[in-house]
């Protein structure tokens, strides 16, 4: 590995943001709360070719302050991966810690996160994301990490030795971006580096989905799956979505209870209910894939209904096997990859 200089900035934080100029003020005042030495850590802001007002919010903050150091960099849109690798080129620091526009940190998010880089085969290290109020954004996978983009550290040295994040993983047309993270991050595991996560590492993430209708919009995410699975199938395999449920392993949940869902829905059209106990047992498949999707979405399954009644959110959760197979296939033929299980 090439050593590259020491600097005196320890921390370079990249945000890459997209319109949205009232939750990157708040990201932006926590970091500025950080409880650790001002001239030690920077702020670099990418904005991936916003049209609200952004950058006049950004610029004001630029005029006041001298410590730590703000830079705003405008790009035309090519996706929060490309946004953060002009980002990450223009760092000063040895250590990259990267975190999203809509996100709020605690004030002892540097000065927890520094101690584990004593470690000198520590690559990269995976804080602890909990929603706005404390739930945690995501269930533990059985093995594996998350890989969350909102708030992960890396070497600025290992860009220079694995390659920056990969573009392919962001559509301009279809305006979707999946799994460049992941992908990056298996590339830092392959070269021998270590990833861990820390507890006391922490953001405050929003709900993902505010209504119903971000359910579909989420799952269309998965078109990218077949590209991630081209490019590393073991890892996939091993760490992408394997949930623990009692003593089994369950790998891609969403995958397996959207084409039993299907399967079991066409099964009963084909056969127009000619037999009660196979009907009978598609309809018990088709309701317990239902139940299935709903415990998958567990937290904000549960802030839905309470929103938006009964009705609404159930009409998505019918819709999702169908939008995620659509996008899932579509991506197989995209990327002439078809990921197993």
């Amino acid at each position: 590995m090439t050593e590259l200089p020491e600097r005196s900035t320890k921390v370079s934080i990249i945000i890459p943001t997209y319109n949205r100029a009232g939750r990157m003020e708040k990201c932006l005042l926590s970091l500025l709360n950080q409880d650790f030495p001002k001239q030690s850590y920077e702020i670099i802001i990418i904005d991936d070719g916003s049209t609200d007002n952004t950058q006049s919010v950004i610029q004001g903050y630029l005029k006041q302050l001298t410590e730590p150091e703000i830079r705003y960099e405008y790009m035309k849109q090519g996706g929060p991966g490309a946004a953060r690798n002009l980002g990450i080129s223009l760092a000063k620091a040895d250590l990259i810690a990267l975190t999203e526009d809509d996100v709020q940190c605690e004030k002892d998010w540097l000065k927890n996160a520094l101690p584990y880089f004593a470690d000198e085969q520590l690559g990269g290290l995976e804080g602890t994301t909990l929603l706005e109020g404390g739930d945690p954004l995501l269930r533990l996978p059985a093995r594996g990490q998350g890989f969350i983009p909102c708030n992960i550290f890396y070497r600025r040295k290992i860009f220079h030795q694995v390659g920056f994040f990969d573009a392919e993983f962001f559509n301009e047309n279809l305006n979707l971006y999946f799994r460049e993270d992941g992908e990056f991050a298996f590339r830092v595991l392959n070269a021998g580096w270590k990833i861990t996560r820390a507890e006391n590492v922490i953001v405050y993430h929003p709900r993902l989905f505010q209504r119903s209708a971000d359910l579909a919009k989420f799952v269309k995410r998965y078109y990218f799956d077949p590209l991630l699975y081209k490019k590393h199938p073991r890892q996939f395999r091993e760490m992408i979505e394997v949930k623990k449920l009692g003593p089994f392993v369950l790998r891609r949940p969403l995958h397996i209870l959207s084409f039993l869902n299907v399967i079991s829905l066409l099964a009963m059209l084909i056969l127009r209910f000619k037999s009660a106990s196979v009907s009978l047992i598609l309809l018990s498949i088709y309701f317990l894939t239902i139940t299935g999707l709903i415990y998958k979405f567990t937290l904000p399954g549960f802030y839905l209904f309470k929103n938006e009644g009964i009705i609404r959110p159930l009409i998505q959760f019918v819709k999702i096997p169908f939008i995620y197979l659509y996008w899932f296939i579509k991506g197989c033929f995209r990327f002439k990859s078809v990921p197993l299980l």
